[in-house]
């Protein structure tokens, strides 16, 4: 009796991890809010070694440009998988897996919270990788071999993504920043030096 029931239940089934599920998890015990993005890009770039960051805030929309090492080809490809509802369950979940590892929480963030589009341009040693992305779509990537310096620029599209509240999350989370920041063009005041 046990063997037929087993062979109507589909046991592996019941314990896979709902891949969607977990990220949504993840983003939302990183950040308060979609308005977080921007600062964790920066907060990324500057571990990448970047010396400057430039973020452009938009009605539901952030551009963060840094000029760090790039974000490796690899990391992207998992990122795309994620975004890709279309891979398996254990694709997708190897790729949260690997990212995790990584301690690219960011990449994880982006994908979990299911953005309108995304668009990541990584210089890495004289390789430049793209991955795009679209609701509804299937994201894509494209490799260039043109020489230039290491660089990442990162678009994001949210419904959810406040202008405003990105600006003071930013101001707050970049004040002691090792590196410059500009938010629309101006640098971020930085340290104590506007304090008495």
């Amino acid at each position: 009796m046990t063997s037929e029931i087993s062979a109507l239940i589909d046991v592996g089934g019941l314990l896979t991890i709902d891949v969607a599920s977990e990220l949504r998890k993840l983003s939302l015990a990183q950040l308060q809010g979609p308005w977080q993005l921007p600062s964790e890009l920066v907060r990324r770039a500057l571990r990448d070694g970047a010396t400057q960051v430039e973020v452009d805030l938009g009605r539901h929309r952030a551009e963060v440009r840094d000029n760090g090492r790039g974000v490796p080809e690899a990391h992207l490809e998992w990122t795309g998988v994620l975004l890709d509802r279309r891979r398996t369950n254990e694709e997708r979940h190897a790729a949260l897996t690997a990212l995790e590892a990584t301690g690219e929480l960011v990449l994880l963030m982006l994908a979990g919270l299911e953005p309108r589009t995304l668009q990541i341009r990584s210089a890495r040693g004289g390789r430049v990788v793209c991955l795009a992305y679209q609701r509804g779509r299937t994201p894509w990537m494209t490799i260039d071999a043109t020489p230039e310096s290491d660089s990442t620029v990162v678009v994001v599209q949210h419904a959810e993504l406040d202008k405003t509240r990105a600006a003071e999350w930013l101001a707050g989370a970049a004040r002691f920043a090792p590196a410059r920041v500009l938010v629309d063009g101006r640098p971020l005041d930085v340290g104590f030096q506007h304090t008495f």
